[in-house]
């Protein structure tokens, strides 16, 4: 006999091999049903990453259009509102000029109803 039959001991190469229980089968199923699903839900995540980037970038581009858009109308609208300011000052102005022409003419029309009133009488 051999030293290794005689401890009890035998080889590697000699062992033979156990057969995996179900239970082992089972785990190493889903195991691998796991590893696969965690694998998709990875790739899933980086296209909704990737995705959702792209949508950022789109959104960005159009709001900035938008608000592009926007600025050129209000600017439109405020040169429109100034001019109509400045036209509106002008006429406020032409107006008061006239009022003051007219008070003075009415002071001597005044004036001179004045004066007949008390040559009449």
């Amino acid at each position: 006999m051999s030293d290794e039959e005689e401890s009890g001991v035998s080889s590697p190469e000699e062992t033979p091999r156990e057969q995996p229980s179900e239970i082992q089968v089972t785990i190493g199923e889903h195991y691998k049903f796991i590893a696969d699903n965690f694998d998709k839900l990875y790739d899933e995540v980086e296209q909704l990453k990737d995705n959702l980037a792209a949508t950022e970038v789109r959104l960005r581009s159009e709001m900035d259009e938008k608000m592009k858009a926007m600025q050129e109308l209000l600017m439109a609208r405020i040169e429109m509102l100034e001019a109509r300011t400045a036209e509106q000052s002008d006429k406020i102005a032409q107006q008061q000029s006239l009022s003051k022409q007219q008070n003075a003419q009415l002071d001597d029309l005044q004036r001179q109803v004045g004066v007949l009133f008390f040559r009449l009488h």
